[in-house]
């Protein structure tokens, strides 16, 4: 009678000990259930995906992008519809202001070259800098495959042009006013397209075009009596035109390497078709990235050969002027690429060239007269400037037609 007590707890914990481990066995095999779905649902999604070619061992990674902000991406897109009046009106207003700037950075550096070297470095340093970032836009991007010794080669007629043509320009700029440079750039860069068509091709313009040359012509003549400023600053114009026409004639070269029989010799058109069609083969951005960067070795090379490092040992430039020659530089660089960016435009748009050319010349205008140049807002340079401009312009605008 003394033991029923310990069998009976002993029973007990036998029974109790049957309980867990019926349970435990139920929830190992629940386990191995669900282990064994999914299993099967990831063979299942293994051999679709092996039917699909891809490989199930080894997944792609899904790499998570940058989260673009709602307000952002507004923007962008509010941008795109708006983007060309805003390169338009960027490229007309930098163009207003920055034969001003040239001429005020002038006054107290007087160092024409080195000028130069500086607005070709910064617009090379600007596409370069834009080439390492993945801008939005692909007009800015260098393809630095064509940087190379063919690249060189198709740059390196529009780099020389293009160099000599700045020196003189800004070289004119020192000896003469803003206007006076400004009516004979317009008016002469048409005056030469007739004069080389008529050379190399024998053609001449409408009577109508006749009459609207020889009136910026005449204006050009009249206001170049009226600023009697140098001979040295008419010499850096006629400088300039002579670089003028050798742009127009290599334009006319890559069309006709013989110039129409005047070049007998066929090395020198195999020259000059194996130069062309390198710089066809180029880029816009690339061609504008070699154009300035090729020039800034020799241009700063002849500015000190020029003495104009004496120049600036002797003379500290003023705040003034270093920022007037900043912002010089600034203009340029938004220059050149606002041009690239409405490159494909201009081509589509014939017209808009010339009527840009229009409002920058009256931006000038408007500028001088905010600074105050009473020298140079004489009613008759403006209005030589004025009829100048505007009849190579309307010239323009009707060959263009």
């Amino acid at each position: 009678m003394a033991d029923q007590p310990m069998d009976l707890e002993t029973g007990s914990s036998a029974s109790t000990s049957k309980l867990l481990s019926d349970r435990e066995a139920e929830r190992a095999n629940e386990r191995r259930q669900k282990y064994k779905e999914a299993g099967k649902e990831w063979f299942d999604r293994a051999m679709q995906a092996s039917n699909q070619g891809a490989d199930p061992f080894h997944p792609a990674q899904h790499k998570a992008g940058p989260k673009t902000d709602q307000d952002f991406a507004a923007f962008g897109a509010a941008f795109n519809q708006v983007k060309v009046p805003v390169y338009v009106a960027v490229l007309v207003l930098t163009q207003a202001a920055q034969p001003i700037l040239i001429q005020n950075s002038l006054r107290s550096m007087r160092a024409p070259a080195v000028l130069s070297f500086l607005h070709m470095l910064s617009a090379a340093l600007a596409l370069w800098v834009a080439s390492s970032y993945e801008l939005p836009t692909q007009r800015l991007q260098i393809d630095k495959l064509q940087l190379n010794m063919q690249g060189v080669k198709g740059a390196a007629v529009p780099a020389a042009i293009g160099a000599l043509q700045m020196l003189c320009m800004f070289s004119a700029l020192h000896h003469t006013t803003v206007l006076m440079v400004l009516g004979w750039m317009i008016a002469g860069e048409q005056l030469i397209e007739v004069g080389v068509n008529f050379v190399l091709l024998g053609q001449l313009p409408s009577l109508e075009a006749q009459k609207l040359l020889s009136a910026a012509a005449g204006a050009v003549v009249l206001e170049l009596l009226w600023d009697g400023r140098s001979w040295l600053g008419l010499l850096m114009l006629l400088l300039w035109t002579a670089c003028k026409a050798a742009e127009v004639g290599w334009r006319h070269l890559k069309a006709d390497p013989h110039a129409g029989g005047r070049i007998a010799s066929f090395y020198i058109a195999g020259l000059i078709r194996e130069y062309s069609d390198e710089g066809d083969a180029l880029k816009a951005p690339t061609m504008a990235f070699l154009s300035n960067a090729l020039p800034v070795g020799p241009v700063l090379l002849l500015g000190f050969l020029g003495l104009e490092g004496r120049e600036l040992a002797s003379h500290e430039p003023s705040v003034p002027a270093v920022s007037a020659m900043l912002l010089a530089c600034g203009c340029y660089v938004l220059v050149t690429c606002a041009a690239l960016l409405l490159d494909q435009k201009l081509q589509e748009e014939k017209q808009l060239q010339p009527m840009m050319k229009a409002a920058s010349a009256a931006g000038t205008i408007l500028l001088l007269s905010k600074i105050g140049e009473a020298r140079a807002l004489s009613f008759i340079a403006v209005l030589c400037t004025a009829v100048a401009a505007g009849s190579a312009l309307m010239f323009s605008i009707q060959r263009k037609q």
